[in-house]
Order: structure tokens, then C-alpha cells, then sequence
């Protein structure tokens, strides 16, 4: 079932790209984190009626605050860098190297959660990265200008922030986790966005109101089956 559900995230957040860099045109890095956000967050609250969630949602341990907290504030940082790299770069030489999220998390997952990919997984790890750096070489991409660091950073990010995610999720439900995530994501994304003083750029979100609503559903079902 994990595999499916792995798959159909990817192939969703493959999607969502594509928008994701055609609204870099027209906002900030957090105001569009911001909005991106609260877009998803309607589909996040629904959720809640139809996936359990704990019976005590306040008498939940450290070992979910505490992660939620340390993924919530690396969160604007990754999304900074991503949209950076989308931003700046061209897709078929920054979107590649998505694939290096699998080999931070090798470090990331084994230090916080104790877990190791299996001999087919390394190996599986292994073929995806030579492909996407025979795809980038014969590109002519060059790994150490800017959008392409600004992806390698957010990869990073990203791989810390799942394990962190993994330890979280195992102390309450997949959906609550996500939720609370959603929420305080939200709220440091709107803290940004007002102290960035880049919030009159919210009043365009009308004329992306479409592209936003797309976004919105692919990032929460992305997010919610990873």
C-alpha cells in the first residue's frame, strides 16, 4: 500500500510544479508559501471528518510537539529555498534533483528514527541518482550555480523535516500530524510574509484564484499521502 501511496504523491507533486513555477512569476517567496497554504488548508480541515485523530488531542507526548515544532520552523526556510531554485533556475536542471531527497534522508532517518533502506533500496537510490546526474551532465548543468544549490539546500531541509514528520506521526495519526503541521506552517508563513512587508502582493491572488484552488488540492493530497 506504501508504494501506491508513494507514488501517487510524487506523481501530485509533479504536478503541482508546474504551477508552482508559473505563480513564482507573480509573488514572493512567502507570500505565495502563504497562500499555497491556505489554499490547502480547507481540504487539511475536511480531512479531519473522515481519518481518525487522537481521543486527546492536548495530552499528546513530547515526542510529537517536539518534532512538529522543529519541522514547522525548518518549513519556511525549505519553501524559501524551493521557490528560490523554481524561481531562478530552469526546471529540467533544478527539478531533477528532487531525487537527492532519498539520500539525505539515508543520514536524517537513520540518526532521528533509527532506519536504514534495505540492499534493493540502495540500490534502487543508487540507479535514480546516476540517471538524474547522466540527465543534468549531458544538460550542461552546472551543480554549483545558484538555483541549483538553492534546490540541494531544500532537499536537505526537506529530508530533515520527514524524519522529524516520521516520529511525530508515530506519537498521534497521519492526519492530525498534518494538520497541526498545516496550521503552524501557516501561521510562520503569514509571520514572514508581514515582517518581509510582501503582503500587498496578496491582493493578486484573485486573478490566480484558479491556479491557486489547483495548487491548493494537489499540495494537500501530495502532502496528506506522503
Amino acid at each position: 500500500m506504501w508504494i501506491f501511496l508513494a507514488t501517487f504523491s510524487m506523481v501530485l507533486s509533479a504536478t503541482r510544479r508546474v504551477y508552482d513555477k508559473r505563480l513564482t512569476g507573480h509573488f514572493g517567496n512567502f507570500p505565495l508559501a502563504f497562500v499555497m497554504n491556505l489554499f490547502s488548508f480547507v481540504p487539511f480541515c475536511i480531512s479531519l471528518f473522515f481519518f481518525p485523530i487522537p481521543e486527546n488531542v492536548f495530552s499528546l507526548p513530547l515526542n510529537f510537539w517536539i518534532p512538529l515544532l522543529i519541522s514547522a520552523f525548518v518549513y519556511p526556510l525549505q519553501v524559501y529555498c524551493y521557490f528560490r531554485a523554481v524561481r531562478e533556475g530552469e526546471m529540467s536542471a533544478v527539478i531533477p534533483l528532487v531525487t537527492l531527497a532519498p539520500i539525505f534522508n539515508i543520514a536524517t532517518s537513520y540518526i532521528l528514527v533509527g532506519e536504514v533502506p534495505s540492499t534493493l533500496g540502495y540500490v534502487g537510490i543508487a540507479i535514480i541518482v546516476i540517471a538524474m546526474y547522466l540527465l543534468l551532465k549531458k544538460k550542461g548543468t552546472h551543480f554549483k550555480s545558484r538555483p541549483e544549490m538553492f534546490m540541494i539546500v531544500s532537499m536537505f531541509l526537506l529530508a530533515v523535516s520527514a524524519s522529524f514528520d516520521k516520529i511525530g506521526i508515530q506519537a498521534s495519526t497521519p492526519m492530525w500530524y498534518v494538520f497541526m503541521n498545516a496550521t503552524l506552517g501557516l501561521l510562520f508563513t503569514g509571520i514572514l510574509t508581514l515582517y518581509t512587508k510582501e503582503h500587498v502582493e496578496i491582493k493578486n491572488v484573485r486573478n490566480h484564484f484558479r491556479g491557486f484552488v489547483i495548487v491548493g488540492l494537489l499540495l494537500s493530497l501530495s502532502y496528506a499521502t506522503m
